[in-house]
């Protein structure tokens, strides 16, 4: 049994020392090479199925050039038994080109389940796993936390928050593409011998298997954004439910009531006096 993991390699940037504007204030040394999280959680996913049948063969997909070359190895000392590098002359691709090239080169690796991160931390669309399962026409399950594969290699049961505390579980037959959300399975520290038995794993390279189709999105509009709505008027406690309603239909009824007093200070200070006092705003002690 197969299961390719989709990598992506990500540059995270964690602070700004250097002094040039041009540059955003950005040194050499400000930015990392990693691996996007929720990928790395799928990498662990996967390990812990093959711990748990023995017959499974991983495989790490990347897109484009190695830029994090020590954490694919990382990859392989986690449990992956192979690299499949996807050379591409094109760095700009959004997720339906990216998803259209990856299903290409799946289609000649012939997994049998594929798993990938729910989102990257750089772009967040979480939009290539759907449009892989669309391009292969297999089964999708989004955000998956926990994955079982059944003792016949047939189905899997994946579980999923579903929002305000619901537990989700789905049944789904295989080849399927499942996207995997950050779980309380985390990715295990491999071993020094892990690392140097890493070493000697081969990473295998291929060219674009078909021309790289256009790009889905064909049009982009810039709106102004909406006004703010204003704040309704409040409608008054001590009316019956009948005037309630009838504010309510008709919103432009209610009228600000007030008055403007003219005269002497001590005359108005003394109106407004009482008017407290009736009104109960003060305690007429």
């Amino acid at each position: 049994m197969k299961i390719a993991v989709c990598i992506k390699q990500i540059v995270q940037t964690y602070a700004r020392t250097g002094k040039v504007p041009e540059h955003h204030f950005l040194s050499d040394l400000d930015s990392i090479f990693r691996i996007n999280p929720y990928d790395e959680t799928a990498m662990e996913m996967a390990v812990q199925m093959k711990k748990e049948r023995g017959d499974l063969w991983i495989t790490a997909v990347i897109l484009g050039p190695v830029i994090a070359d020590s954490e694919l190895t990382r990859c392989l000392a986690l449990g992956a038994d192979d690299v499949l590098q996807i050379e591409t002359d094109s760095s700009d691709l959004d997720p339906w080109q990216k998803s259209g090239v990856i299903s290409a080169a799946l289609r000649e690796l012939h997994p049998d389940l594929v798993l990938c991160g729910k989102e990257s931390l750089d772009s967040r669309n979480g939009q290539v796993g759907a449009f892989l399962a669309y391009h292969l026409d297999w089964g999708f399950i989004s955000a998956a936390t926990r994955i079982r594969i059944d003792p016949d290699g047939q189905r899997l049961r994946a579980h999923r928050n579903g929002g305000r505390g619901i537990k989700e579980i789905f049944d789904c037959t295989l080849p399927a593409v499942i996207s995997v959300d950050l779980s309380d399975i985390e990715p295990h520290v491999p071993t020094h011998e892990e690392k140097q038995q890493a070493r000697t794993l081969p990473f295998r390279s291929i060219k674009t298997p078909f021309p790289i189709p256009l790009a889905k999105v064909i049009e982009q509009d810039c709106q102004a954004p909406r006004p703010r709505p204003k704040p309704g008027a409040v409608f008054q406690p001590t009316l019956d439910s009948y005037e309630r309603i009838l504010q309510l239909f008709n919103p432009g009824s209610i009228q600000k009531k007030g008055m403007i007093k003219k005269g002497d200070p001590q005359a108005i200070a003394d109106e407004l006096i009482s008017f407290l006092k009736e009104n109960q705003f003060l305690n007429p002690a």
